[in-house]
């Protein structure tokens, strides 16, 4: 009798021995899937990788990956391991495996055991952005056991690789802008303009007259005839000014030669003695100091030699500045200011005939006189709100100002010249002051005398109208001084070379 074998003893559909197949297999899928999961977690530490360099085999996974080592070479001419600090970027190692999709967004970057240095900090929990997805790495090398490192196979399965990546980061770099500062070389100009005045003096020269007598013998008489014979005085030209000649904080009336030779005080001691004009007679000069109590700032009279000092009689209430000469040295027009209004006013130098010219909410600034003694430049802000050029007839009521400039700009000092046909005047052109002029009739197009990186301000003409006086700051480290140029621009000289700041530059008349 045959003996039947265990599974020929029970009966098995065929069909149900394919089930059982399939589900043996499933379970054995299951299983494999499994224990590749848990030695994954158990044996695969983050950011490891392979260093001896061998190939790696089909299950290689299941090994546990070397760390990398501080002689490891993680970075072309970097021999330590370490990232080379670059200013201004914040750079970064990223070890990733060859399928380059270790990190997934919102995860955390922290320190690999035994990395070089603590490339990233331990337990920094940097999150990544949302979103990350790795770059194309710049390069790509396989770590060796000797610390060197080289090109990535081209062909079979790449253990471990890593990749340098640079984030940027924004680092604002201020870079210095110099401003050449022009040097001038202060130059003696030999040339003195003098001005002559003929005093006629008186002379005796005797005369022989013949007288005819009746005695035998005759006899001369004789008599004086008066002559006129001319004698020349020479008036040297000389320029005022204001600074603080020795340093005790005030400032004082200087007299210089146009040469920059001879430099004289006039007036030391005053509370501010601020220059404003000469008299036409050569012999006084009008200031303006503040002084009393409380310090309202008055006009005062100074002869040249600093006697005879006294204030400005017939002055209106409030504080009175910026007092300019009649060039027939019969009137002063100068700026009141009281409580919330600054007006024009005009008063004779004995203080007489005391008459206001401007009567509004607006400033008034920087009067002068015209060459015919009736027109009076100024500035004002009263229309626009912007700083402009004015002028009027003082001859002539009501006194109605006459606007002479349209522009953005910032106007100052305009100073017409001796012969009445040409303004001089400051502009803040591009943030800085510059001396322009125009002809009176038409200022809307005026020449840049100065044009350079410097303030040029507070122009002055000289009596024959050929030469220009004006303050600078383009003296070495900003030192302030007194500069003149012809009545074209050309040929700068700086006269004074201190380092008290000089101010309001006059030629006498």
């Amino acid at each position: 009798m045959e003996t039947k074998r265990w599974r020929h003893k029970i009966p098995w559909p065929r069909s149900d021995r394919r089930t059982v197949a399939l589900l043996a297999i499933w379970l054995a899928l299951f299983l494999l899937t499994g224990c590749v999961f848990l030695a994954r977690v158990l044996y695969w530490p983050a950011y490891e990788s392979k260093v001896d360099g061998s190939s790696a085999g089909p299950l290689s996974f299941f090994t546990k990956k070397e760390a990398l080592r501080p002689g490891d070479n993680l970075t072309p001419g970097i021999s330590d391991g370490t990232p080379s600090p670059t200013p201004g970027r914040l750079t970064r190692v990223v070890l990733t495996q060859a399928a380059e999709n270790a990190f997934a967004p919102g995860g955390t970057l922290s320190e690999t055991e035994g990395s070089p240095g603590g490339i990233i900090p331990f337990g920094s929990g940097t999150p990544l952005p949302p979103g990350f997805v790795p770059p194309t790495p710049l390069e790509a090398r396989t770590a060796t056991p000797g610390g060197t490192s080289g090109p990535s196979p081209t062909s079979g399965t790449v253990t471990a690789t890593w990749f340098i990546r640079y984030f940027p980061t924004r680092t604002l770099v201020y870079l210095p802008t110099r401003t050449p500062s022009p040097t001038y070389t202060l130059r003696a100009n030999p040339a003195r303009t003098w001005t002559f005045t003929v005093t006629p003096t008186t002379t005796q020269t005797p005369t022989p007259t013949a007288t005819a007598t009746t005695s035998p013998t005759p006899t001369a008489t004789l008599t004086s005839t008066p002559t006129t014979t001319p004698t020349i005085t020479l008036t040297p030209t000389v320029i005022a000014f204001s600074a603080d000649e020795n340093g005790d904080g005030t400032l004082d009336l200087l007299v210089i030669q146009p040469d920059g030779s001879g430099q004289q005080v006039a007036a030391q001691g005053a509370q501010d003695a601020l220059l404003c004009d000469w008299s036409p007679d050569r012999q006084r000069l009008v200031f303006e100091s503040p002084r009393g109590v409380p310090l309202e700032r008055q006009l005062y009279f100074i002869k040249k030699d600093g006697t005879g000092e006294q204030i400005v009689p017939g002055l209106p209430a409030g504080q009175n500045t910026q007092a300019a000469w009649s060039p027939d040295g019969e009137w002063l027009v100068f700026r009141n200011h009281n409580g919330m209004q600054a007006d024009l006013y005009l008063v004779k130098p004995d203080g007489s005939s005391l008459a206001q010219l401007t009567n509004d909410n607006f400033e008034e600034n920087d009067p002068a006189w015209g060459a015919d003694s009736r027109t009076v430049y100024f500035i004002s802000n009263r229309e626009d709100a912007r700083v402009e050029i004015y002028s009027l007839d003082a001859g002539t009521l009501p006194f109605a100002p006459t606007r002479l400039t349209f522009t953005l700009e910032e106007e100052a000092a305009p100073r017409a010249s001796p012969d009445g046909s040409t303004l001089l005047f400051a502009r803040l052109d591009g943030g800085q002051w510059e001396v322009f002029k125009a002809p009176v009739s038409d200022l809307s197009a005026p020449l840049n005398l100065t044009n350079s990186s410097a303030n040029d301000a507070a122009p002055s003409w000289s009596a024959d109208g050929l030469t220009i006086l004006f303050v600078s700051d383009r003296g070495a480290g900003g030192q302030v001084d007194i500069y003149r140029m012809n009545a074209s621009g050309g040929d700068i000289n700086r006269i004074t070379n201190s380092a008290a700041v000089e101010a309001r530059p006059r030629w006498i008349p």
